[in-house]
């Protein structure tokens, strides 16, 4: 496989605004299940707002996949991802409430990417990931309410995340949702630490409903930075 592309980005425009746009390209990919293609090209472009204490972000990306760079020869991945980010910071008592939106691919179509958006601790039934580390969205929508709470080198985190209520490809329909409580510390400039516990509830794949405690995920773990 060989990727080349290209980023560029204007910042500051009127002092409240940055636009970011992006394009790559794999070729001679052969990855299946996620791709099987000459090209597979991303074009990407990111408005951010900045407004005092409040951040507001559009990304939105079209996939193209066939022989040519901009051809749309297979039609499982001409479609889009959408991923609508906005926080505010409370700065007197230290919380960002925050929310996120997130939409890739449609029913028997799909969207592949290296960004990496996995939210949750135990995550969209919808994402599917490789060992080459790109991951894959099919007919995913995604909803995420939280807030941070900063106290000294510590933030608490509370996430309310729903996956939506979509169609699979075998007819059934997936409408899970998640609840995670997680706390980061940085312990220095070199080491963090990281604990969350995440539970999910809703109905699954096969429709059936998801009882407490079938879906649940603890993690904890340490990072050091050289």
């Amino acid at each position: 496989n060989v990727l080349v592309g290209a980023e560029g980005k204007y910042s500051n425009i009127a002092d409240i605004l940055d636009i970011e746009v992006y394009l790559y390209n794999l070729r001679d990919i052969y990855n299946p299940p996620l791709i099987i293609a000459k090209n597979y090209t991303l074009l990407g472009i990111k408005p951010s707002l900045h407004i005092k204490d409040l951040t507001a972000s559009v990304e939105f990306v079209k996939p193209f996949s066939g022989d040519g760079v901009f051809s749309n020869d297979i039609k499982s991945y001409d479609t889009i991802l959408l991923k609508i980010d906005a926080a505010y910071n409370i700065k007197n008592i230290n919380l960002t409430p925050r929310a996120t939106f997130f939409m890739a691919g449609g029913k028997d179509k799909g969207v592949v990417t290296a960004g990496n958006y996995v939210p949750g601790l135990v995550g969209c039934p919808t994402i599917t990931q490789n060992d080459d580390g790109f991951v894959g969205y099919a007919n995913t929508i995604i909803t995420n309410v939280g807030a941070d709470y900063t106290y000294k080198k510590a933030v608490f985190s509370i996430d309310f995340l729903n996956y939506g209520l979509v169609s699979a490809s075998n007819g059934s329909k997936y409408g899970i949702s998640e609840i995670d409580i997680s706390a980061a510390y940085e312990y220095d400039e070199n080491i963090s630490l990281f604990a969350g516990v995440g539970e999910a509830f809703g109905t699954d794949g096969y429709n059936q409903d998801v009882k407490f405690g079938s879906y649940a995920s603890i993690q904890a773990g340490v990072t050091y930075k050289f």
